[in-house]
């Protein structure tokens, strides 16, 4: 998987919305969803929600009202494609699911 999100990352389309000063692209969400056409078609529903919830769930809040410093140490690499955010927020998800904590998981 983080092999995709890699190839994804050098592809661009890990940013597509995201700061150009922090590796993204720039463009408005219209490109974003027509990216996600592209990816529905993926036979993989996991990948395909993996890719999603990577731009489109773990990095929004990041790229808007982070600071630059968390810019630079989590949303760069996640625009790069060389750290998966999406498996921490699931990670997070399933255990506060469980009814453990809503702590994040390594």
């Amino acid at each position: 998987m983080c092999q995709v999100f890699k190839k994804l990352g050098d592809a661009g389309f890990l940013g597509v919305n995201k700061p150009v000063e922090y590796g993204g692209q720039g463009l408005s969400y219209k490109y974003v969803m027509a990216i996600g056409e592209a990816i529905g078609a993926i036979r993989s529903t996991g990948v395909a929600m993996g890719i999603g919830v990577q731009t489109d769930c773990a990095t929004p809040a990041l790229a808007r009202f982070g600071s630059d410093r968390l810019k630079e140490e989590f949303l760069v690499p996640a625009i790069k494609g060389d750290h998966v955010r999406s498996r921490h927020l699931l990670c997070s998800f399933i255990i506060g699911f469980v009814g453990r904590s809503f702590i994040f998981a390594e």
